[in-house]
């Protein structure tokens, strides 16, 4: 059993133990060590061969041992018995996917419904069944239903967090195998696409039947059985998307990889552009007559259509096509362009690393600079800082200085945008800063000109740097607060403050449009990826796929200036 599934079933522990009643500190270690297996940056067999799992910070010899029986067996007894004497629990686990429903009040609907699923629960509500539960009503019921609508639009789809590191892993495995020359990511998530429903790979071989063979020893997929032709392969994974491979001769692999990357639109104007120069691309090759002309790569198809090459993530069918005639595609930022990150969560709020720990990583990853910004005093579920805390943690920023000099480590503070549109901290606390993160934790029911005015009035304070996640998303779990979007960036850019591409994958806020809005606006950018822990530290990637979408540059990114540079940006806006 790999980590992630690992870390699902301590999670379900954690669950099972909240609903019979058990101590909460016992939920919180197994939820603790969820989140420490699923942030591991090392292989978790071979920790559990070598016996490592009890370094680990919040395992101890009892969970150490649970999680090897997993590892070992893919199974754990403890899990078993709590599933069992807890009634209904995969229809409460279920029904805990509806925003905000807690494990108590689902707990009371599968048990005084008696319903096992998100179907029956949705058809009570339309039989006005909930009206009757103490605790719950009319708009209660409505919020249920609303919710059940939503996970149902969602269903089948992966964020791209989740999405591009199955399919590298896949892509891995493929190309390890002896039958395969070489094997490419193609399809939305080569495109960069916030969310997908589908991993598209393209795999150079002779073998077909090798290939199916090869996928079914692999553990994350399901089913490697269906073959419906020579070159073309759907399986599923069991991350609830399918798998498609497309298998092709070397002479084809060009336009396979260009034909399944996509979009639908910009291939089409390839095609139409081919046709008029007498030629055809077809997914097996570019041809004239019958003649296949060769085509090493993708440059070279672009080259055969008189176009430079277009990265894949502009492939959408938006000017790209007239933008590569005219020679004016934007060289679009690169993640080896990022030259710091400022959104980090430490220890001292809601993070899992120290701020030694985030300054080593950071340092390792080749950062000039990293800001640690963790939660101010309002946002107390967070464990937000005090201004008294926030004094003792600049100390201790102030010793991580001293100790590294080779990384610029700069105080900064997500400072929470309170209701009325002020900031959380008081002037002559902010004035210890070195730059503020404003964010939205509350009140996000507000209507679209109330929390319009609330942010536009926190970005003309002249403390505020950073608008942090902007429109308060979350993907496939909640949407946007009604927000005057174009309002907000035009503020931004006036008052010079920067709007943050929240790279943390279950974020990518801005999206795809607001960062080309952003563009067109002037506002900045600042890619940054909220980091709570050591793998969040890396999560800039995906920031970096949302604004190469958008057709941002080098230029257009706040933490692409080098740190004297942003030293002088921060300077000017305080």
């Amino acid at each position: 059993m790999d980590r992630e599934r690992v870390a699902d079933v301590l999670e379900e522990i954690a669950l099972l133990l909240d609903l019979k009643g058990e101590s909460p500190f016992k939920s919180r270690a197994y939820r603790s060590a969820a989140t420490t297996i699923r942030a591991l940056d090392r292989d978790l067999a071979e920790l559990v061969r070598t016996g490592g799992l009890t370094a680990l910070p919040g395992i101890g010899s009892a969970l150490a041992e649970k999680i090897t029986t997993l590892v070992d067996t893919g199974s754990l007894p403890y899990r078993d018995r709590l599933r069992a004497e807890v009634p209904r629990a995969a229809a409460i686990a279920e029904f805990l996917r509806i925003p905000g429903l807690g494990p108590r009040k689902a707990q009371v609907l599968a048990e005084k419904l008696q319903v096992g699923s998100l179907g029956e629960l949705e058809y009570a509500c339309h039989e006005n069944r909930l009206l009757e539960i103490p605790g719950f009503g009319a708009r209660a019921q409505e919020k249920i239903l609303k919710g059940i609508e939503r996970l149902r639009s969602y269903r089948g789809r992966l964020l791209l967090g989740d999405a591009l590191p199955l399919a590298e892993e896949l892509r891995a495995a493929l190309a390890a195998a002896p039958v395969v020359t070489s094997a490419a990511i193609a399809g939305a998530v080569r495109r960069g696409e916030e969310t997908v429903g589908e991993i598209t790979l393209v795999v150079e071989s002779e073998d077909t039947q090798a290939i199916v063979a090869a996928l079914s020893r692999l553990p994350r997929v399901r089913d490697a059985s269906p073959l419906r032709d020579a070159s073309r392969i759907t399986v599923s994974l069991d991350a609830g998307v399918p798998l498609h491979l497309a298998v092709v001769r070397p002479e084809g692999r060009a336009c396979a990889l260009l034909h399944r990357t996509g979009g639908a639109a910009h291939l089409g104007a390839l095609q139409e552009r081919a046709r008029k120069g007498g030629l055809d691309l077809r997914e097996d090759g570019l041809y004239r007559g019958r003649e296949q002309l060769p085509c090493p790569d993708e440059e070279a198809v672009y080259r055969a259509l008189g176009l430079p090459f277009v990265a894949p993530e502009l492939r959408e069918g938006l000017g790209e096509i007239e933008a590569a005639e005219a020679g004016t595609l934007p060289d679009l930022v690169e993640e080896r362009d990022l030259r710091g990150i400022l959104h980090v969560h430490s220890t001292w709020s809601d993070g899992r690393l120290s701020i030694e720990e985030i300054v080593d990583r950071c340092s390792a990853l080749g950062y000039e600079y990293v800001g640690i910004t963790d939660h101010s005093q309002s946002a107390r579920y967070a464990r937000g800082l005090t201004p008294e805390s926030l004094r003792q943690q600049q100390m201790q920023i102030g010793e991580a200085r001293r100790g590294h000099p080779e990384i610029r480590v700069l105080m900064g503070s997500e400072v929470d945008i309170l209701p009325d549109g002020s900031l959380d901290y008081p002037e002559e606390v902010l004035a210890t800063l070195d730059f503020v993160v404003a964010s939205v934790h509350s009140s996000f029911g507000l209507k679209e000109a109330e929390q319009t005015g609330r942010i536009v009035r926190a970005l003309r304070h002249p403390r505020a740097t950073i608008l942090g996640h902007p429109t308060g998303r979350l993907l496939l779990a909640r949407e946007p607060y009604a927000v005057n979007l174009e309002e907000i960036l035009s503020t931004a850019a006036r008052e010079g403050v920067c709007v943050e591409l929240n790279a943390n994958p279950h974020r990518l806020d801005l999206d795809t449009a607001a960062c080309r809005l952003a563009r067109s606006l002037g506002a900045r950018v600042a890619i940054d990826p909220d980091a709570h822990d050591a793998a969040g530290l890396r999560d800039a990637r995906f920031g970096v796929a949302v604004a190469r979408r958008a057709g941002l540059t080098a230029a257009h990114i706040l933490n692409a200036s080098p740190a004297g540079r942003l030293d002088e940006a921060l300077a000017r806006r305080r």
